[in-house]
């Protein structure tokens, strides 16, 4: 019990000196000049990944994997807190061969050795949750076990424990917070790691896996010994082979890099596109080469599923974009729950076109132009629009590991070739698969229809100009129909417009400054009363813990303490009560009375 504390209180202090840190870089942002900053930004940015990864390296257990997580968001993460963190992706320790004994035995009901003829007791991989083991079995198949480090459910329920108050605070507290979802983000992550706890479940992983890619050249799975599968061990196919970032081991085997990079952005296409079935934890451990250029795929604890609706919603946002329709791919993102409201995105379709001009080589040169278009987004996204739903978050974090991937191993990668070449002709297939209550060939039946007419206009296109030619075309039907609805709608809409602002029926919205002002002031009481509880809730942890001889725990809750009370002085100090401080009141709009 005390030791859970203790690791509890070793969380939060990581948390609340990372806080403490931010909020003072925060405040004195003001007194330094841009170069100032930003270097001082990045000397906290190593601070903070060389303390997680240090912590996470003396706890081992769940905080790993949240290490390791970040380590692998280059997309979102700044490059001095992943430079730091980049080491817990290798590092983690294996559990001590004993307790490791110990675990296989309880498993299989019988002594490793009636089992297995040789057992390697040197770890071959080492995870966070679990480890893997080379064996033969007695049978004399080299197989790979792999089983969950002893204790470990313990040191889970702790971990999530304390990720949880931390993420119920930051999504109260912080606007990042709300933007992500924290809560959302953390029951999503709490669900995957008790599956990736559950071996059975990741048997029926690789099986599932296996099928969907059974008959592909240059794809293998291994395949699980279904008789030695249990909750706490898997015993699977061993498969020899080397990591896909040893560019020097895949020239040596006479394996062209673009080659690889080439079939494993088709694999995981069609995962993403085709199965809705996603392996997402592609680093470089659970991806190897085989010496004949297999691309063999390993560890299936953590997978992603994508439901229909949401590859066909997938499949149009690339359509989309890939046509430059920026309004509708803005409608793309709103169908999959990324955004807030429904009106006010033109910044949002700004920054989708600066983005398409990147991935297509085109650079906005520095100037008023570049300065007006960050000032436009910056204010749009400080009235919060965007949310990233939860569902999507390890999908992400497979792509930006797959684009990390697949561009060390072809650096000049053109990713809107890879899009329309490659991506195209299953977008066209994801866009055109029925939905609930659609036809047998599409969601509007157009496929029904022109085959009961005996002309297939999609296939006329394909032939004629390519694949993704039917996909460009739905594109731009669907906006001249959009276009065609709003004409023949907008007379109606502006009479009803007109009349109720001759009849008074619209107001100017008013000015909620002083409310605002009452809440905020409030919330700063709120504040300080928080940081004085957390002070002396640790004072009095320290002194019980000095008296019951732990020196370290003691200086730990003591800082605490310090940390607390210098919050809780900055608070009342610095705290901004007016003017440039406060969000700006919204500019009047008009709404109807109801």
């Amino acid at each position: 019990m005390v030791s859970q504390f203790l690791r509890s209180m070793s969380l939060f202090w990581v948390f609340f000196r990372v806080l403490a840190d931010y909020w003072w870089l925060d405040k004195t942002d003001r007194f330094r000049s841009e170069e100032a900053r930003r270097a001082a930004e990045e000397r906290a940015y190593r601070r903070w990944g060389r303390l997680l990864r240090n912590t996470a390296l003396r706890l081992t257990g769940l905080i790993i994997k949240v290490g390791q997580f970040l380590s692998a968001r280059a997309d979102v993460m700044p490059a001095a807190f992943i430079q730091e963190l980049s080491a817990l992706q290798d590092a983690v320790p294996a559990a001590p061969f004993p307790a490791i004994r110990k675990r296989v035995e309880a498993e299989l009901g019988a002594p490793i050795a009636t089992v297995f003829a040789e057992f390697d007791e040197t770890a071959l991989a080492s995870a966070s949750l679990g480890q893997v083991h080379k064996a033969r079995l007695a049978e004399g198949q080299v197989v790979a076990v792999k089983v969950l480090r002893p204790g470990i459910e313990r040191l889970v329920a702790t971990d999530l424990a304390a990720l949880w108050k931390m993420a119920r605070f930051l999504q109260k507290r912080t606007k990042f917070g709300r933007r992500f979802d924290l809560e959302a983000i953390m029951d999503e992550f709490e669900t995957i790691t008790y599956q990736e706890m559950d071996y059975r479940q990741e048997a029926e992983n690789i099986r599932r896996f296996r099928k969907n890619f059974a008959g592909t050249r240059g794809i293998d799975v291994p395949f699980p010994m279904d008789s030695l599968v249990s909750e706490r061990l898997l015993v699977m196919e061993f498969k020899a082979g080397f990591k896909l970032t040893d560019r020097e081991r895949l020239l040596a085997c006479g394996i062209d890099p673009q080659e690889m990079a080439e079939r494993l952005i088709d694999a995981y296409l069609k995962q993403l596109l085709v199965d809705g079935f996603v392996h997402v934890d592609p680093h470089p451990g659970n991806l190897m080469a085989e010496e004949d250029g297999t691309l063999v795929f390993v560890d299936f604890g953590m997978m992603g599923t994508i439901t229909p609706e949401d590859r066909r919603g997938f499949a149009d946002l690339a359509a989309t974009l890939l046509t430059r329709d920026l309004d509708g791919a803005v409608r793309a993102l709103d169908g999959l729950g990324f955004l807030r409201r429904k009106d006010g995105n033109d910044p949002l379709k700004k920054a989708l076109a600066f983005l398409l001009d990147r991935l297509s080589g085109v650079k906005l040169q520095p100037g008023p132009e570049f300065d007006r278009l960050l000032e436009e987004f910056r204010e749009w996204i400080y009235e919060e629009p965007l949310q990233f739903p939860a569902r999507y978050l390890f999908i992400g974090r497979a792509i930006g590991l797959l684009a990390g991937l697949a561009s060390s191993l072809n650096p000049s990668i053109d990713w809107v070739k890879v899009l329309k070449e490659r991506a195209l002709p299953m977008l066209d297939s994801a866009r055109t698969q029925p939905g609930p209550g659609a036809g047998a060939h599409g969601a509007n039946g157009e496929g029904a229809a022109a085959e009961k007419n005996g002309f297939d206009w999609r296939k006329l296109l394909t032939d004629w100009f390519g694949p993704g030619a039917s996909t460009v075309a739905d594109v731009v039907l669907e906006q001249a129909k959009s276009t065609g609805l709003s004409l023949v709608k907008l007379p109606g809409q502006m009479e009803r417009t007109l009349n109720r602002i001759e009849s008074g029926s619209v107001q100017v919205q008013t000015d909620l400054s002083p409310l605002t002002e009452r809440l905020d002031r409030q919330n700063r009481y709120a504040s300080r009363l928080a940081w004085a509880l957390v002070a002396a809730g640790a004072g009095i942890t320290g002194a019980i813990l000095r008296v019951g001889g732990f020196p370290f725990e003691t200086r730990v809750a003591w800082s605490i303490a310090g940390v607390a009370l210098l919050l809780l002085v900055g608070n009342a100090l610095f705290t901004r009560t007016g003017g440039k401080g406060r969000r700006r009141a919204p500019h009047p709009t008009f709404r109807r009375n109801r």
